[in-house]
Parts: C-alpha cells; structure tokens; sequence
C-alpha cells in the first residue's frame, strides 16, 4: 500500500519514517516534507518531486519560474497522489 502524509514537521517525518518500515508499505509521500524526508529513501517529498520535474535547483529557480505557476504544478502533484490513494482505499 502506499500511504500519503500531510504535512513538514518533525513529527510528520517520525511518521513517515515509521510507516515505510511495514512490510505492507510500498511507498511513503509527504507533502509537501521537509529537508529531512527528501534524505530518508522509501519517502518521496511531492513538491521535492515537482522541483525535479521542472529541474529546479533552488528557491531562485521557483521565483523564476513564478510562483503561482509553481503552486498550480504542486496542487496537481498533490492531486495525482491523492487521487490514487482514493482509487486505493475504495471500498
């Protein structure tokens, strides 16, 4: 199963961090995650993940860019995993 967490705390990372340990997990998101999650393999930070679709290296690269620009390609990236963890999770 893959499971996606809310939030970029430390206690969403503790979480992240303990839920990819179960065999039954096959993935972790967080969103948006912190600098400690985008380091832990196994999670994936959604707006990280954005950033390396775009090739951004930075926060001066998402101002270029824009940032209402950057926001839309972060909902959708949001989006996408929750409509996936739904089609999962119906019963």
């Amino acid at each position: 199963m893959k499971v996606l967490i809310i939030g970029s705390g430390g206690r969403e990372h503790a979480l992240a961090w303990k839920v990819k340990q179960s065999p039954k997990v096959s993935g972790v998101f967080v969103a948006p995650g912190n600098a400690g999650t985008a380091l832990e393999s196994g999670i994936e930070n959604v707006e990280i993940a954005v950033e390396k679709e775009l090739g951004f290296a930075g926060k001066g690269d998402i101002e270029k860019y824009g940032i209402a620009a950057f926001n839309e390609k972060c909902r959708e990236s949001v989006q996408r995993h929750v409509d996936e963890f739904t089609s999962m999770t119906r019963r």
